[in-house]
C-alpha cells in the first residue's frame, strides 16, 4: 500500500492542483467563455482551418472534450497548468512535501487571477504554460533528458495555440541566445537554439497545414490583415491614404472616410472595411502594398515605432481584468447549444450568463496581494538564499515586456493579454516567501 502511495503521489497533487485551478468554473457553474470562445469551438465542431488564427486550440477542446463535455478540456488544460506551475514551485523552493505545495496552491489560487485565466475556454490560458515550460527547460537542475522532452512538447504545443506565442517564444529564445553568446554559457547556447527550431517547425507546420486547405503555403491568411489594422487604430493608415490615394489605385480608398478609431470595426462584420474590399481574396495583396511602403519609409516607420511603444506601455499597464464578466451576443452564445447541447442548461444557468460574476472586489484584492507580496520580497530579500531569485525575475519581466511588445504592435491593447501572465510575479514572491519562512522554522526547531 506505501509502496502504491508513493507512486501514486504526485499525479494525485497535480489532479488536486487542477481542481483548485478550476475554482472559479465550479463557482461560475460553468467554463467561462470570451469573444473568441466561439470561434475556437466551432473549429472544434466543424475541423474548419480558420484564417485569421491557429486551429490548434479548436482541435485541443475536440479531442480532450470527447465531443461529450467542455468541462474536460478545462480539467485537460488545467492539469497541465497544475504540472508546470508544481515544478516551478519546486524548481524556485527545492520543496517536496505536499503540505507546502498545497499552501502555495491555495494562496496563488486565492488570491492571484489564475483561476479566472485558467477557468477560461480561450487559447489564452497556453500563455503562463509556455512562460513556466520554457522557465523550467532553461532553468531547472539535473533535469533527466525524457523530462526535458515532456518540456519542449509542451512548449512545441502552446505556441501552436495562438500566433503571438510564435514570435514572443522567438524573441525570448533570442534574447537568451544573445545573453548565454555574450557569457559564453553552451548549455544556454544550445537550448536557445533549440528552441528556436522548435519555433521554426511550428512555422512550417502552420505553413503546411494551410497550403493542405487550399489557403496557400502561408503562415496566416491573418497576418497582413492584423497589421494594417493596428495602422488603422493608430491613425497611420490615414495619413497614408491621405498622402497616397491620389496617386496610387487603391481599392481601400474609397472608404478611406470610414476608418473607425476601432480595430474590431475594420476586421469583422458584413459593414467592415475589410468585408467590403472583398475579404482575404479582394485586399490581401493592397495590404501587402501597405505595408511595404509603411515599414520602408523613414517617416511612417518612425510613426509606427512611436506607437508600438506608446502601445506597449499601455499594455504593461492593463494587469487587471474586466469589472464586469458579461455575455457576448446571442450569435456568439450558440457554441454550447450546437456543439454540446447536454450542457446548455447548466450554461444558461451560470452566473455568467445570469450577470452575477462581478470582479471588481477581486481586482482590488489582487492588486493589494500584489503589492503586499512584493513589499515582503523587498523586505526579507537581505536574509534570502538569493541563489535563483534575480535571474526568476528577471525572465518574467523579459517575457512578461516581449508578449506587451508583440500584442500591443501586431495587434490591439487588451487587459487580458497581460493579465494572463502577470498572475505569476505575485505567485513568485508566494513561493520565495513560503521557501523563506518554512526554512526559518525549521531552523529554529532544527538549530546547527
Amino acid at each position: 500500500m506505501d509502496r502504491l502511495f508513493s507512486i501514486c503521489k504526485p499525479y494525485f497533487i497535480y489532479i488536486v492542483g487542477a481542481l483548485m485551478l478550476m475554482a472559479l468554473c465550479f463557482y461560475n457553474g460553468y467554463p467561462l467563455y470570451m469573444g473568441d470562445t466561439h470561434a475556437y469551438v466551432s473549429v472544434a465542431g466543424t475541423g474548419m482551418i480558420p484564417a485569421d488564427r491557429s486551429p490548434f486550440y479548436g482541435w485541443f477542446i475536440k479531442h480532450t472534450s470527447l465531443r461529450e463535455s467542455l468541462w474536460l478540456t478545462i480539467l485537460a488544460q488545467n492539469l497541465i497548468l497544475s504540472y508546470v506551475l508544481l515544478r516551478y514551485y519546486r524548481m524556485l523552493s527545492g520543496a517536496q512535501e505536499i503540505r507546502d505545495m498545497a499552501i502555495f496552491m491555495i494562496l496563488t489560487v486565492s488570491f492571484t487571477y489564475v483561476t479566472w485565466v485558467m477557468s477560461c475556454l480561450m487559447s489564452d490560458v497556453f500563455t503562463p504554460i509556455l512562460l513556466l515550460t520554457t522557465m523550467l527547460y532553461f532553468f531547472e537542475e539535473n533535469t533527466a533528458r525524457p523530462r526535458q522532452l515532456v518540456y519542449l512538447i509542451l512548449i512545441f504545443i502552446s505556441i501552436s495555440m495562438h500566433n503571438s506565442h510564435f514570435l514572443i517564444l522567438c524573441l525570448v529564445a533570442l534574447a537568451l541566445l544573445v545573453y548565454a553568446l555574450i557569457k559564453r554559457v553552451k548549455v544556454m547556447t544550445r537550448k536557445a537554439l533549440l528552441v528556436m527550431f522548435t519555433g521554426v517547425i511550428y512555422y512550417f507546420t502552420m505553413c503546411a497545414i494551410n497550403a493542405a486547405n487550399d489557403k496557400g503555403f502561408i503562415f496566416s491568411r491573418g497576418s497582413n490583415l492584423f497589421l494594417v489594422t493596428k495602422f488603422a487604430e493608430t491613425g497611420i493608415l490615414d495619413e497614408y491614404l491621405n498622402n497616397n490615394c491620389e496617386n496610387k489605385n487603391l481599392k481601400i480608398c474609397e472608404y478611406k472616410n470610414e476608418i473607425s478609431p476601432y480595430p474590431w470595426d475594420f476586421m469583422f462584420g458584413g459593414n467592415s472595411i475589410y468585408s467590403k474590399m472583398g475579404g482575404y481574396e479582394g485586399s490581401n495583396e493592397e495590404f501587402k502594398t501597405i505595408i511595404h511602403d509603411v515599414l520602408t519609409d523613414p517617416h511612417y516607420l518612425k510613426l509606427y515605432s512611436i506607437k508600438s511603444a506608446s502601445f506597449t506601455m499601455r499594455q504593461l499597464s492593463e494587469i487587471q481584468s474586466p469589472s464586469n464578466v458579461t455575455r457576448s451576443g446571442p450569435g456568439e452564445m450558440r457554441f454550447v447549444e450546437q456543439y454540446y447541447p447536454i450542457e446548455q442548461k447548466e450554461f444558461i444557468r451560470s452566473k455568467q450568463n445570469q450577470g452575477a460574476l462581478n470582479n471588481a472586489p477581486f481586482n482590488q484584492l489582487n492588486g493589494l496581494f500584489f503589492i503586499f507580496t512584493s513589499l515582503a520580497m523587498l523586505w526579507h530579500y537581505p536574509k534570502m538564499n538569493k541563489k535563483n531569485i534575480a535571474r526568476v525575475y528577471l525572465f518574467l519581466l523579459l517575457f512578461y515586456f516581449i508578449n506587451s511588445f508583440v500584442t500591443a504592435s501586431v495587434s490591439t491593447v487588451e487587459s487580458r493579454f497581460s493579465y494572463r501572465i502577470f498572475w505569476l510575479l505575485p505567485a513568485t514572491n508566494v513561493a520565495f516567501l513560503l521557501n523563506y519562512f518554512v526554512q526559518k522554522k525549521r531552523q529554529e526547531f532544527y538549530p546547527n
